[in-house]
């Protein structure tokens, strides 16, 4: 049974759009709207609008637009079933319907998973107590209880079997642990003598898992869980869950390389610090961290790897128009051992002191190149600019070339014509979308579906030209939606059922998002359908007349229109 339109309904009742969207974006006040920077396209001035007493959003960038549940799809990657099924959850109301068709088996495997993916992790949290010699590596970072409790920290046991049997005793199918990454193909446990960090998704959910050898002869040192349905390493940050808030209200985000790192620095109160997962860092990541804040502290490992590390992030970090400083650690150390020597004041201190991407490259190569020399200059303004040729921000783009400039004493204006001649192959963040203006027959359409979502009555003038009227597929959705409302008896739309038929129809939710000041709405509903009859018999008269008398007849009806 597919979940019914009653449910969906009530759960919309139950939540607040701008609940919704800003969990996931930093919303502002701007007059009746909320508004922010596009999630869904790369924008420097804001068009994403939020419109609470409506409950619909809509970007005049890109065209996106829908209710909570649209934007959940959306912003989450995710189909129809789990977006209700999420939201549902935050609602604090259960759904007793069940899911149909091939999303609906998706969403009840996905469902599946997570449940496995919650037992396994409370699975690896009661080991962990029971391993002293993992307990003793914990202490030894600086780990408190009440931190491994938070961050859900475990143990694997290291027989290779002991969760899968616990699995299985469950009622979990082997098919099942394979498709969440907890087993191998040959149903043994996928993590085992490793400690566990529990990776979430931004509402707390458990996706997978990283493991940390007790061993550091055994390779990898770490282990992560392989890509499943409900979790892609490249669209998530460990961390962010318990970080989203504070980069929001610091608007700071501070990237460090690894789990512990995280576990550490939020510890010490620096609780807007987030870290890839194991891989480089990717231009989906630097989509969600968009969300929070465009100011990045880089706090990598200050051996080689971390530092190119640091260089290859910013690339992707400043083409998609971030703020970007990097932290300078001391020597052979990273981030938690600096907080556990130095304390929060310490590393703050420290990122107060944090470069600026041609700063930091600047003096990364000149321990490679002569920055005396030609040779020397050429390399490393060829490195730089490379770079500095991606910002779409022409006022950062002209401060990086002054830096760039003083650094290498080179005048600025020879930069920029090395800089000119770089062919921008590399990664390049995306256009704003261009829209273009609205005709005045668009416009003219949704001021009359603008009328009849308030006055269901008035769907009546247009049963007989409807598709004359209503000219897209979506105002043609949504004019049917109207007049079943209005058979049942219904006169308007609450906002719940407005949310409901956006839903269906998201492209056309700038209708909704614009409060038409229309004086007389019957007067413009007459006019309309007069107007639109005017031309059905104009194109009648020049298309068929074929006699005087149907000339004659036709140049009645078209007088007859204008009264």
């Amino acid at each position: 049974m597919a979940i019914s339109q009653t449910t969906i309904q009530n759960i919309l009742n139950s939540i607040d759009i701008v609940d919704v969207v800003g969990d996931y974006v930093n919303l502002a006040k701007a007059g009746l709207n909320y508004r922010a920077r596009c999630p869904f396209h790369n924008e420097k001035t804001p068009s994403f609008y939020v419109n609470q007493d409506k409950q619909i959003f809509h970007c005049f960038g890109c065209n996106a637009g829908g209710n909570a549940i649209t934007f959940v799809m959306r912003i989450e990657g995710i189909n129809y079933p789990e977006a209700v099924k999420k939201l549902a959850g935050k609602a604090g109301i259960e759904i007793k319907d069940g899911f149909s068709g091939q999303d609906g088996r998706i969403a009840e495997e996905k469902e599946t998973i997570y449940n496995v993916l919650e037992d396994a992790c409370l699975f690896f949290q009661k080991y962990l107590e029971k391993n002293r010699r993992c307990m003793e590596w914990i202490e030894k970072r600086g780990i408190e209880r009440d931190t491994v409790k938070r961050f859900r920290l475990g143990y694997a046991p290291s027989d290779g079997s002991a969760l899968v049997n616990a699995a299985l005793k469950k009622k979990y199918s082997a098919d099942i642990l394979k498709k969440s990454g907890l087993a191998s193909s040959g149903l043994k446990d996928f993590f085992y003598n490793r400690i566990i960090f529990p990776i979430f998704d931004v509402t707390g959910r458990v996706l997978a898992f990283g493991g940390r050898t007790l061993n550091d002869v055994v390779m990898p040192k770490y282990l992560n869980s392989p890509e499943t349905l409900v979790y892609s390493k490249s669209r998530v940050l460990y961390g962010l869950n318990f970080a989203g808030r504070s980069i929001k209200e610091k608007n700071r985000c501070v990237l460090v390389e690894g789990y512990v790192d995280v576990v550490v620095s939020h510890q010490f109160g620096i609780t807007e610090t987030v870290a890839g997962l194991g891989t480089a860092f990717t231009q989906q990541q630097a989509s969600v961290l968009k969300r929070y804040s465009d100011n990045i502290i880089l706090a990598y490992d200050s051996d080689a790897a971390g530092r190119t590390s640091a260089l290859r992030t910013a690339d992707i970090l400043l083409a998609n128009d971030f703020q970007v400083k990097i932290a300078v650690l001391p020597d052979k150390s990273d981030t938690d051992e600096v907080l556990l020597d130095s304390g929060a004041k310490g590393l703050e201190n420290i990122y107060k002191k944090s470069k600026t991407y041609v700063d930091f490259l600047v003096d990364e190569n000149s321990k490679q190149f002569d920055i005396k020399t030609i040779s020397g200059k050429k390399r490393i303004a060829a490195a730089a600019l490379l770079t500095i040729a991606q910002i779409p921000n022409m006022v950062v783009k002209s401060e990086y070339l002054k830096i760039l400039s003083e650094r290498l004493k080179v005048k600025s204006e020879f930069l920029y014509l090395e800089m000119s001649k770089i062919k921008q192959n590399r990664f390049r963040g995306h256009d704003r979308v261009a829209v273009s203006s609205p005709q005045s027959t668009t416009m003219a359409m949704n001021i009359l579906l603008s009328i009849l979502v308030k006055d269901l009555k008035m769907t009546d003038y247009f049963t007989d030209i409807c598709d004359e009227v209503f000219t897209t597929g979506a105002a043609q959705k949504i004019y049917g939606v109207l007049r079943t409302l209005q058979k049942e008896g219904k006169t308007s739309i609450s906002p719940a059922e407005l949310s409901l038929l956006v839903g269906t129809a998201h492209n056309i939710t700038d209708i909704f998002m614009n409060d038409f000041k229309i004086s007389d709405p019957q007067s413009y509903v007459k006019e309309y359908r007069n107007s639109v009859l005017l031309k059905i018999n104009k194109k009648k008269l020049h298309g068929l007349a074929a006699t005087p008398d149907e000339f004659s007849s036709m140049a009645k009806k078209i007088k007859g229109s204008h009264k």
